[in-house]
């Protein structure tokens, strides 16, 4: 198809497109990147908005959309404003749905669409003539960022837009432990049967009647007409069907079901089924679309009816011209449907086989309606409760022990429950109660609270530093610090405070793995890590001020006690205020792990409660940040780490013997030393780290 440029642009930007002179670039109010469904039904509602009067439009596409390359297909309320927009293309409706070879069930209240890809093309390109839009056939090689405008570096020209729509295909890594990538990848012919007939108002959704071959499998059937459907061969896996296997299948099961046939045309594809979600562009003028704006239900593949919400989403945003928002446009989802996705992915990755069980004891015990609004996460709780207790239990209690201890971090479960073991303890056995807890406690800061910070020298390998220059600048540091604590004690626990706040922050909102800019980074880390230190020192304020009041120089702090424990319940309250509203704002629904540690700690000692956080929650996190970013298996990180965590090990070896020149008795002065000792070689290890996550960020 022929598009032609006409008086919408200048006659220097029809010379730019036309003779491909990559210094002038063109500008638009809007660019659309690809012209899939997505950005198809943006351009429609924006259109029926009347936001394209006075716009100068553009859209980039590899190709001309002249063929019928896909089927569209949603279920949808009867007279609901999706159904009313769009039916003029719906080609298909179906009232009545089959499972396997079951009765067929009526669906006339939710009736099942389609729309053939062309059709939305050509309406689409309808109004690229109506407006004037220029087609540029090219593809987008990259995308800058530009004070008011995005840039566009095309291998047919350099474009700048407003609003660019990008709907690209996402470039999918798997970055977290727990992160899983399925296919679905079909193969489906169009066909026209020579001798037998089928109803035209029902569909076959999954027959699974086939072999499985370690994958979950299915033929899913479109009636055209009596003797003419779309017959797809579906599968669900690790491995992207083959084509000479998908036609073998496909073919069997035709000739067995249906008889003799010719062939009118063909589809293929895959669909990814993925945890993975691709993050909000960093740069404002970019909207992210369709697959790219994480639009593809992950259980199912289906994605055009969210497109289609999306689509007035951003229409919406238009109209209140809140263009400075609209890269931040996003469907919401409830936790728990995100939940039932990852746990189903889990089930077809480790047991594929449990794939068609699943989907059948779901269908014979629930009405297709009833499964539709499950799948739309329309359905209560109690609804969901009702159907998961009628599906084979045993495949997702197994997920969701995967899912908590991949996802949720075991170091988490493990640290609640040494804190519930010890708790316990403390009740009915209070001397065993300390002796478990001293050990836990060692145990810990030797297999991960000092390793975390011992792995310094790698973090900053690249740059070419000397190791022994740098150990030396380590330790000159530490030993500095500490004097530093010998002279200005009231200063150097300000210090302390104020970055230790920040650093465990930090280390927070680096596992919430967010594109957010450097100011908003540094509050948020600031709130969260003081809100914790804050919500531990205030839980054991005496206990905190008598530790303090131990360190010479601090004495003074103990007349401020009973003024401070006036104000203990107010602090509680608005530390723990801010660290739930600040994890509410990024719906860090992790969060409740370490909300139990913190509350766990508030019946332990100090020492104890610190301990549980530090080395359970703040040490293990780092840990895995380090691990993922050096790229360097568990072992080998903890074999780089033995050589500096005995230094650590010697240095506070020295901290107590240099306490008990000074005063002989060591054993009030423990505590007070085990701080001065955490506070000083946290230093240049918070330091390291923070140029660590910062160069994350840029790379």
């Amino acid at each position: 198809m022929n598009i032609q440029l006409t008086s919408g642009l200048s006659n220097d930007e029809i010379n730019t497109i036309n003779q491909n002179q990559h210094d002038s670039p063109s500008h638009f109010d809007y660019i659309f990147i690809g012209l899939g469904a997505s950005n198809c039904l943006i351009i429609l509602s924006m259109v029926n908005n009347h936001l394209f009067t006075n716009k100068k439009v553009a859209i980039i596409d590899v190709n001309d959309k002249s063929c019928n390359d896909k089927t569209f297909c949603f279920w949808t309320n009867k007279g609901s404003a999706m159904q009313e927009d769009l039916n003029h293309m719906i080609s298909f409706q179906y009232q009545q749905a089959k499972i396997d070879n079951n009765i067929e069930q009526n669906i006339s209240s939710q009736p099942y669409c389609c729309i053939k890809s062309i059709d939305l093309y050509n309406e689409t390109l309808q109004i690229v003539k109506q407006f004037n839009i220029p087609f540029i056939l090219a593809a987008v090689t990259q995308i800058e960022e530009g004070e008011s405008y995005g840039k566009l570096i095309t291998n047919n020209g350099i474009f700048t837009g407003n609003q660019i729509f990008d709907s690209r295909p996402p470039i999918l890594n798997l970055k977290k432990e727990g992160d899983i990538f399925l296919l679905q990848s079909f193969y489906g012919l169009h066909i026209k049967f020579t001798e037998t007939t089928i109803p035209v108002d029902t569909f076959n959704m999954m027959n699974f009647e086939v072999e499985q071959h370690e994958y979950t499998q299915f033929m899913y059937t479109l009636p055209y007409a009596d003797n003419e459907a779309l017959v797809e061969f579906t599968r669900f896996g690790v491995d992207k069907m083959e084509i000479a296997y998908g036609k073998k299948i496909l073919d069997q099961y035709i000739q067995k079901n249906y008889g003799n046939y010719t062939v009118i045309a063909e589809e293929t594809g895959a669909i990814p089924m993925t945890t993975l979600l691709m993050e909000k562009s960093a740069n404002k003028k970019v909207i992210h679309t369709g697959a790219r704006a994480n639009l593809i239900k992950p259980s199912t593949g289906y994605g055009f009816k969210n497109m289609y919400f999306f689509a007035q989403l951003i229409t919406l945003f238009l109209q209140k011209n809140l263009t400075d928002k609209l890269h931040l446009v996003d469907l919401k989802r409830k936790f728990r449907f995100k939940l039932y996705d990852h746990l189903l992915l889990i089930i077809l990755l480790k047991w594929p086989h449990w794939g068609k069980p699943i989907f059948q004891s779901l269908f014979k015990n629930q009405s297709v309606e009833k499964v539709f609004l499950f799948l739309d996460e329309k359905t209560s709780l109690y609804d969901e409760v009702k159907i998961f207790a009628k599906l084979p239990i045993s495949p997702f209690i197994r997920a969701l022990f995967i899912y908590m201890s991949k996802i949720l971090f075991i170091n988490q479960l493990i640290t609640i429950l040494i804190c519930i073991i010890y708790l316990t303890l403390q009740q009915f056995l209070p001397n065993y109660a300390m002796y478990f807890g001293n050990t836990a406690m060692i145990i810990g800061l030797l297999l991960i609270g000092l390793p975390h910070g011992a792995v310094d020298h790698l973090l900053i390998n690249k740059n070419g530093l000397n190791l022994s220059k740098f150990i030396i600048a380590y330790l000159s540091v530490v030993l500095i610090y500490f004097c530093f604590w010998q002279f200005f004690p009231t200063l150097s626990i300000c210090l302390f405070v104020l970055y230790s706040a920040f650093h465990f922050g930090e280390s927070e909102i680096e596992e919430l793995n967010l594109s957010i800019n450097n100011t908003i980074r540094f509050l948020s880390s600031f709130l969260i890590g003081l809100t914790i230190l804050l919500f531990i020192i205030v839980t054991h304020l005496t206990e905190s001020v008598a530790v303090i009041a131990k360190i010479n120089g601090l004495q003074f702090t103990e007349q401020y006690l009973d003024a401070l424990l006036l104000y203990k319940l107010p602090i509680i309250f608005a530390a723990a205020s801010i660290f739930l509203l600040v994890n509410y704002f990024y719906r860090n629904t992790k969060s409740i792990f370490l909300i139990t540690i913190l509350l766990l700690g508030i019946n332990m000692p100090l020492l104890f409660s610190f301990g549980a956080y530090f080395i359970g929650q703040h040490s293990a996190v780092a840990w895995k940040h380090i691990t993922s970013k050096l790229a360097m298996s568990n072992l080998s990180l903890f074999k780089n780490a033995i050589p500096f965590t005995m230094g650590a090990v010697f240095i506070f070896i020295f901290l107590l013997m240099f306490t008990y020149y000074k005063q002989s008795a060591i054993f009030d002065q423990f505590k007070s030393q085990f701080f001065i000792f955490i506070a000083c070689i946290s230093f240049p290890h918070i330091l390291l780290m923070h140029t660590f996550y910062k160069q994350s960020h840029t790379h």
